[in-house]
């Protein structure tokens, strides 16, 4: 018999592959299973025989062209997001496959959710797209950045949203209306940006630092990483704490106001590669840390710690073949919200529109290489031609 469910842990590897486990309170009385089998997983359950919570595999398939950059998940939708331009939406309850969102034109950066009601995508492109999960139709078209979108976090109101780019821009968008409410032109590339969990604060990590600020966007800390090692992943634990990790194959908990390091989980073989927090379930008894921890890595661990019990071991991992590149957790608990606001929507003449010019742009290149290859072949004949008749009339002397 299974133990009970308190949520799921997906990755997405380098190899195409999407992964999926259960994290489980294990029965009381003891039972004997056997151990399901899957491509690019350990065959082995694992986790620290004296635990009571184990990981157990839900799932695993390949369903993109190419690797797969990003994943979100909330309640019973999860999607990936891939190099192969395409966004594949899954129901994770009844490990089904919704189908493909195709919209942008280049690798798909980032993803995150609102509640169920709405998922926002950034790509390579330059663009985010709003779709709304009713329908999956995508209902409006962020433009604005220059570059590819790095990262996207959503306020917990729903109202906002920031996007961080390789432009060297931040931006907050106003998500009722689908229009910029401000830009900063940055002296860094912003990397990951994420809010805390009321809203209050954002941070921002840019290769080696870390730099948090208040909703006015004061300045409240800059955290540079000890030994200049590159961030990879950032995420706020509670609301005026975040881990981060990377190169320097350890996760740093501090204070975003003191920079004060209030602890340091070591024991990893590789860079930390994404790290995601959620909400405890109510059997895990919470003290100072009301979420828990899941870390993937690319010594090819994914890890679940409790922060308010010793961290010098997780309450469950396991062991994935494939490389790993992102991370989503999802309450399989979590009950479906109706929409709790109305975003204007966009039709798709203006989505189109939006996006004309940079095409016009590449048909007139088009053209313009083509119009100066006729001339240069017409040119280059009329050369021919000339020295042709020069040669005959020499002759003819």
């Amino acid at each position: 018999s299974t133990g009970c469910v308190m949520l799921s842990v997906i990755v997405g590897t380098y190899d195409k592959a999407v992964i999926g486990w259960d994290l489980e309170l294990k029965e009381t009385t003891t039972t004997t299973s056997k151990t399901k089998t899957i491509t690019n997983v350990d065959e082995e359950e694992q986790g620290d025989i004296n635990s009571k919570y184990c990981l157990k595999v839900t799932f695993a398939c390949s369903p993109h062209l190419g690797c797969v950059k990003s994943l979100d998940a909330s309640g019973r939708y999860l999607a990936s997001g891939s190099t192969d331009e395409s966004i594949k939406v899954w129901d994770i309850q009844k490990k089904k496959e919704l189908g493909s969102l195709i919209k942008h034109q280049g690798a798909i950066t980032c993803l995150q959710f609102f509640s169920t009601t709405h998922l926002l995508s950034g790509g390579e492109d330059g663009i985010v797209c709003i779709w709304r999960t009713k329908d999956w139709e995508c209902i409006r078209v962020l433009n604005g950045h220059n570059d590819a979108i790095n990262s996207i976090t959503i306020h917990p109101t729903g109202k906002l949203a920031l996007t961080s780019a390789r432009d060297r821009t931040l931006r907050m968008w106003n998500l009722t209306n689908g229009r910029s409410a401000y830009d900063e032109q940055l002296t860094y590339e912003p990397e990951i940006v994420c809010w805390s969990p009321t809203g209050d604060y954002y941070a921002i990590s840019s290769r080696t630092s870390i730099r948090a600020f208040g909703i006015n966007g004061a300045t409240l800390y800059k955290y540079d990483q000890p030994t200049y090692d590159p961030v990879l992943s950032m995420v706020f634990i509670g609301e005026d704490t975040i881990a981060s990790g990377g190169e320097d194959y350890k996760i740093t908990i501090w204070n975003i106001k003191t920079g004060q390091v209030l602890n340091v989980i070591e024991g990893f073989g590789n860079r930390i590669k994404g790290l995601r927090s959620i909400a405890k379930p109510e059997v895990i008894p919470t003290v100072n840390y009301k979420t828990l921890l899941v870390s993937i890595s690319s010594d090819h661990s994914v890890k679940v710690w409790d922060l308010d019990t010793s961290v010098s071991q997780p309450i469950a991992y396991t062991f994935c073949k494939g490389r790993l590149v992102s991370l989503a957790t999802s309450n399989p608990n979590q009950k479906e919200e109706a929409e709790q606001y109305h975003i204007e929507e966009q039709s798709p003449q203006q989505q189109k529109g939006k996006t004309e010019p940079k095409k016009k742009l590449k048909k007139r290149n088009k053209n313009q290489k083509k119009r100066k290859s006729i001339q240069n072949k017409q040119s280059k004949e009329k050369e021919k031609d000339e020295e042709k008749q020069q040669n005959d009339n020499d002759d003819d002397n």
